[in-house]
C-alpha cells in the first residue's frame, strides 16, 4: 500500500472511529477565501487518542472536483474512509476546503483546486495562495493540538425533592473525551459552589441536604484528563421542611443513583 511507505505499518481501522470532526475558518489563513475558490469552513478528524492529549502526525486529504461541501455534503470529510485509518494510527486528517466559483475573476465551476492557474499563476508553488493558506492550517495542526473540555451538560433540571436530598436530571454532553460528571451545589447563586461528587451517570439524587434550605446546582462534564466544562445551567430547588437552627453541624454531601 502506498500510504505505508510514508508512515510505515498501520493498524487496520476500527468499523466506526471514536474521534471527531471539527469545523475552523479558512478567513484565518487566507482573507476573503471565497475570492480564491476556497470555502471558509475547513474540517479536521481528531482521533480520541489525540483529542486526549497523545502527540499524532498530520494527514492532508485533498478533495476531488465537485467533492465540494456544497455538492455532495459531508461525504468526503466523514464517509471517505481516512477517519477509520486515522483513528487506528494516531492520524489528524486536515480536509481543507475548496468551492465553486462562477463570477469573474475566478471561473472554477466545479469546485476544483487551482491546478491550472484559475486564480493564481503560482498555484503550484509554495507561495501559492491556496497552497500557503493550506501550509498554514498544517503548521497550526503541526505546533500541537490542544485537546479542550467536553461540551457543558445542558437543561440541568430538578426532578424530585425531599427534606434532605434534592434528585436532579440532565442531557449527555458531547465529545469522546467525556468520563463523568462533577456536580456541585451552593445555598445561594452568589455563593461559592462545592463539590459534591462524581457520577457516570445523567441523573443523580444530592443526599445529606439540610430541611427548609435553598439549593441551587450546576453540572459539569469532565474528561478521561478531568479537564471540566463550564458550568451547565444553574438549577435551584427549597428541601421542604424546618431549616436547621443556628450553628447545625454541616451536613454530608454525597451522590447517590
Amino acid at each position: 500500500m502506498g500510504e505505508q511507505l510514508v508512515y510505515g505499518p498501520l493498524k487496520p481501522p476500527p468499523a466506526v472511529p471514536a474521534g471527531r470532526i471539527v469545523e475552523f475558518d479558512q478567513s484565518e489563513f487566507l482573507a476573503n477565501p471565497a475570492s480564491h475558490s476556497m470555502n471558509p469552513v475547513r474540517y479536521a478528524f481528531i482521533p480520541s487518542t489525540c483529542d486526549e492529549g497523545a502527540t499524532c502526525r498530520v494527514h492532508i486529504a485533498f478533495h476531488g472536483c465537485r467533492q465540494q461541501t456544497a455538492r455532495i455534503g459531508e461525504r468526503f470529510y466523514r464517509f471517505s474512509g481516512y477517519n477509520e485509518w486515522a483513528e487506528a494510527n494516531k492520524l489528524i486528517v486536515l480536509y481543507p476546503q475548496a468551492t465553486n466559483s462562477d463570477l469573474p475573476p475566478v471561473y472554477n465551476p466545479r469546485g476544483c483546486w487551482d491546478w491550472w492557474g484559475y486564480d493564481d499563476p503560482d498555484y503550484a508553488k509554495k507561495r501559492g495562495r491556496q497552497m500557503a493558506a493550506v501550509k498554514g492550517m498544517l503548521d497550526r495542526l503541526s505546533a500541537g493540538y490542544q485537546a479542550g473540555p467536553p461540551a457543558p451538560p445542558a437543561n440541568l433540571a430538578v426532578n424530585a425533592v425531599t427534606e434532605n436530598s434534592v434528585t436532579l436530571a440532565w442531557e449527555e454532553s458531547r465529545g469522546p473525551r467525556l468520563e463523568d460528571y462533577h456536580v456541585y451545589f451552593a445555598t445561594s447563586p452568589q455563593r461559592p459552589f462545592a463539590r459534591a461528587g462524581e457520577t457516570a451517570a445523567t441523573q443523580t439524587r444530592v443526599s445529606g441536604l439540610h430541611s427548609g434550605t435553598p439549593y441551587y446546582f450546576v453540572v459539569r462534564a469532565a474528561s478521561r484528563r478531568d479537564q471540566e466544562s463550564a458550568n451547565s445551567n444553574l438549577a435551584g430547588a427549597t428541601t421542604p421542611g424546618l431549616p436547621p437552627p443556628p450553628g447545625a453541624l454541616t451536613p454530608i454531601i454525597a451522590l447517590l443513583p
